[in-house]
């Protein structure tokens, strides 16, 4: 699926807007990304645990910027003036 949502990085504040650069950051375009580098990247990032990490990409799936499978999470959203790396 095609990212359909634009996000001004300097428009980004708080918890959430943290999570979704650091998201950004182990992008990967053409794949999902695994579930392992999520839990690491974003567990140790805010140092939570995994079913913590879990609930956070289900409520981020909820409102849209996120789609989730048993290989991982795919991001439905770009954000303007940020290279993803992949």
């Amino acid at each position: 699926m095609k990212k359909q949502i634009r996000l001004n990085r300097d428009r980004l504040k708080g918890l959430y807007g943290k999570l979704i650069f650091r998201l950004t950051e182990i992008d990967n375009p053409d794949r999902f990304i695994e579930w392992k580098i999520v839990y690491e990247k974003l567990g140790r990032g805010f140092s939570i645990r995994k079913e913590e990490v879990r609930e956070t990409i289900c409520f981020l799936r909820d409102v849209g910027f996120v789609d989730i499978s048993c290989k991982g999470v795919k991001l439905l959203y770009s954000l303007e003036g940020v290279k993803n790396h992949g």
